[in-house]
């Protein structure tokens, strides 16, 4: 056995002796009560109140549940994740021992009963221990069927950590990015606040290693639930190392941003997450009519609360270009289409998305069956912003940048030397590319009057030998 192991085993010894203790320990009033729990979203309402239903309840709980199941209508985020992190960091974030020290067991069966549903908000307010809090939103992970970071990436996430390294932080950025987006964003949420935490660690003793063993159990779980695994310990020290190169890997992902509004709260993303949130619709051929194509539009990706706009058809015709196809679609897609957005079409070969430009055809790739098509809600600044261009392609898998191969049957590009100058010039027009036989500015070159006092006489190209280079001079010739 192991050193590590005993240390590991000594442990849970004493949180298991001491566990009967701490479940019995006096309530909060009897202590004095804390201040009002702040609400800063305004999103927690009042205490819920349950219904006596004959034993029956109205509707399922939400702990031991996936996330697909559990997620509000039009968001990503579970209200049980949220209501929890949103109190936690408005009135706990000092608290010595937050996370560390247990609940009374019946408040916290008591709160966890009220989380009914998808869209049920529970008032945390009033709560008189903040340890409920903090213990529901532990079970809550816990309990899911499917952890955060789920069983497939365990073994990838495991090998990260291993191996270690300079690299360890473009390996984790990798692994987290091949995650669904409604997983990935949950994470981003979750290691947000971790990491919040660990900056506030000299009061509430949480550091990213206490984080990683309280947390690590609920973010992660081996395949199969090996216990072997779990008794190493190997998900809190993953844990631990993310919250610790925490600006190294998340600010290449992007944030997560939770914003009142008049309705409720917003949920906003950026970097990687807003793109990989951005909806995006398969676009397939449904019938021919007369040289019309019927397609059909189906969501892929992305959250949106409209119903219309999950699914609707489009006809194309034979002459319509990607232009025309925007206009049809936006008339469908106008609650999706809010300012600062616009549509756009790409087309899918040899896995690799590439944009279509706004006067390309849309008929002849919608009918193809060997291309894939689809439309895409993108942000207008970010998508026409020439910084961002490079890595917008990037993610795409379309960066084409001095990749595109030169026109089929061009003759090869010759350098030749004019007034001192180095020009391009091919076989077929011995005139610089770019200006055609007698055009205004081939005329004012050689004009005498014009060129007067500013002549330079040309050098000859120098005949290069086996390992030499020609070298260019101030003066634009060559030495």
């Amino acid at each position: 056995m192991t050193e590590e192991t005993s240390i590991l085993k000594g442990k849970r010894a004493t949180i298991e002796r001491l566990e009967p203790w701490l479940l019995e320990r006096p309530p909060p009033e009897s202590v004095g009560t804390p201040k009002a729990a702040r609400n800063s979203l305004g999103i927690f309402g009042k205490r819920g109140v349950r219904k006596d239903t004959g034993g029956q309840t109205q509707m399922e709980s939400v702990f031991g549940k996936r996330l697909e199941q559990i997620q509000p209508h039009g968001k990503v985020i579970p209200l049980i994740i949220l209501q929890c992190v949103e109190y936690i960091r408005a009135n706990c974030m000092e608290i010595e021992g937050i996370f560390r020290i247990s609940a009374m067991q019946s408040k916290l069966m008591d709160v966890k009963a009220q989380f009914c549903g998808n869209n049920t908000v529970v008032g945390l307010e009033g709560m008189g221990d903040h340890h409920v809090v903090s213990c529901v939103l532990k079970l809550f992970l816990r309990e899911m069927t499917e952890p955060l970071l789920p069983r497939a990436c365990w073994g990838k996430l495991l090998d990260v950590y291993r191996e270690g390294g300079a690299v360890a932080a473009d390996k984790y950025v990798g692994v987290l990015q091949s995650l669904h987006p409604s997983y990935l964003i949950n994470v981003v949420y979750i290691f947000q606040f971790l990491k919040e935490l660990s900056q506030l660690s000299e009061k509430n003793l949480m550091s990213a290693q206490n984080l990683g063993i309280v947390f690590g159990p609920g973010l992660m779980r081996p395949p199969d639930n090996d216990p072997i695994m779990l008794l190493e310990g190997w998900d809190g020290k993953i844990v631990e190392h993310l919250i610790t190169l925490y600006d190294e890997v998340f600010s290449r992902i992007g944030t997560v941003a939770i914003v009142p509004t008049e309705e409720g709260y917003e949920e906003r993303f950026t970097g990687f997450l807003a793109l990989a949130m951005s909806p995006r619709y398969s676009v397939k051929l449904q019938n021919t009519i007369a040289k019309k194509a019927i397609c059909k539009c189906e969501l892929l990706n992305g959250i949106t609360s409209a119903q219309g706009a999950r699914s609707f058809t489009v006809a194309v015709e034979a002459t319509d270009r990607a232009e025309d196809f925007y206009t049809k679609s936006a008339k469908r897609l106008r609650d999706v289409l809010t300012e600062g957005k616009m549509l756009k079409l790409y087309y899918i070969s040899d896995g690799k998305a590439l944009p279509m430009g706004d006067r390309d055809g849309v008929y002849d790739r919608i009918v193809n069956h060997n291309i894939s098509v689809e439309v895409r809600v993108l942000d207008r600044t970010f998508a026409s912003s020439k910084k961002a261009k490079p890595r917008f392609n990037r993610i795409l898998s379309t960066d084409l940048k001095g990749k595109l191969p030169p026109a089929p049957g061009a003759p090869p590009l010759k350098h030749t030397s004019r007034g001192g100058k180095i020009q391009l010039s091919n076989a077929r027009n011995r005139s610089p590319i770019g200006q055609r036989h007698g055009s205004p500015q081939t005329r004012e070159r050689s004009s005498p009057r014009m060129n007067a006092g500013r002549h330079r006489p040309t050098k000859p190209l120098p005949q290069k030998s086996e390992g030499s280079e020609a070298v260019e001079d101030d003066a634009g010739g060559y030495a």
